[in-house]
């Protein structure tokens, strides 16, 4: 059995995921609404399982129900680890694929409005969601090794987008708890990549902020957003073992 969506495939014995590609492949906000619709019809909602749905502060509507996709999808593999190969295999990848695929409408529909109404539709810290989800995708639910290549581009765009903000900006579209999930996630993807020390720096300026220094700590406000302990603790957990905490434990 074969199934096609976006531009990866999952197949019976193994699921086969190629990259992501966030090139725009429709140039109408309608054609992007048809497809975003027509993933929204595509869920099986019976495999995925009822959750109830969570707000979080600082995301818009897309967003958080783009979150919440990620919520549900993470709470089965953390139910069983093996759920990609197993019998559930191409539902568990048609899940991830359709999830991709709508963040990638959801980021083109927002480059088509900033250039027909400027930059205020796509701001920075708009583009600060999209990235640590897609990094998580590949890393929780695919999974990929961390030594892809395909990480490096998230990673240099986050550096980029992050070093716009002024002072001001920085930390105040979402709480602080949410800027911790998503540096975690993009700062284990930098592990190894010249953009490493950047994000060891931020986040750990971050965590002063937050009086923050136990591991625990830091993994249970991780897990209170998007998280699987299999596929998450030892990346996250490396990244964490380098950050400067002095300050927080002065």
């Amino acid at each position: 059995l074969r199934v096609d969506l976006s531009n990866a495939t999952a197949e019976r014995k193994r699921p086969r995921f190629l990259p992501f590609e966030s090139h725009e492949t429709t140039s109408t906000r309608a054609k992007l609404e048809a497809l975003w619709n027509y993933c929204n019809n595509q869920w099986d909602e019976a495999f995925l399982g009822s959750q109830p749905m969570e707000t979080y502060e600082g995301l818009d509507l897309v967003e958080n129900r783009l979150f919440n996709k990620l919520r549900q999808i993470s709470t089965l593999l953390s139910k069983d680890p093996y759920i990609p190969t197993g019998p559930y295999q191409q539902a568990y990848t048609k899940a991830v694929l359709l999830l991709e695929r709508q963040i990638g409408v959801a980021v083109q529909e927002r480059l088509l409005f900033r250039e027909k109404f400027g930059a205020i539709t796509f701001s920075v810290p708009t583009c600060n969601f999209y990235i640590p989800a897609l990094i998580y995708c590949y890393m929780a639910l695919r999974p990929t090794p961390m030594i892809s290549s395909m990480y490096d581009g998230f990673v240099i765009r986050m550096k980029n987008q992050l070093e716009k903000l002024t002072p001001g900006q920085l930390w105040r579209r979402f709480p602080l708890e949410f800027w911790l999930w998503s540096l975690m996630f993009v700062g284990a993807a930098s592990m190894g990549r010249p953009e490493q020390p950047y994000f060891h720096e931020m986040t750990s300026r971050l965590c002063d902020l937050m009086n923050l220094r136990m591991w625990e700590d830091a993994k249970n406000i991780l897990r209170q957003f998007a998280w699987v302990d299999s596929m998450c603790e030892q990346p996250l957990k490396a990244f964490w073992d380098h950050l400067d905490l002095r300050q927080v434990a002065e």
